[in-house]
């Protein structure tokens, strides 16, 4: 991942759709990017992006992964992405 990337609402939507998911951990909705691809400093790079932009919380889980669980940062994070959101992936929205 380059250094200089900049994490915008279109640029956050489109890593979204194309690595993210939206789960269900124990009856609580979790949201996954699967950035098994990318290195750890990687994923704490845009874990601090997150925070930085947005105030949300998320961690870098073994894979790695990125892991949100907080329901107010998954919703919001759900919707700034929803605007940008073609028909196909509405289910990653948690809608039919």
């Amino acid at each position: 991942m380059p250094r200089d990337f900049a994490l915008t609402d279109v640029s956050l939507a489109q890593w979204y759709f194309g690595d993210g998911c939206l789960g269900d951990v124990r009856g609580y909705k979790q949201l996954v990017f699967a950035t098994n691809g990318f290195s750890w400093a990687s994923c704490e790079r845009l874990v601090r992006a997150m925070k930085r932009q947005y105030g949300w919380v998320a961690h870098v889980n073994k894979g790695p992964v990125i892991r949100m669980g907080q329901k107010r940062f998954v919703d919001e994070l759900l919707d700034v992405v929803r605007p940008f959101t073609p028909g196909c992936f509405r289910y990653k929205l948690g809608e039919a």
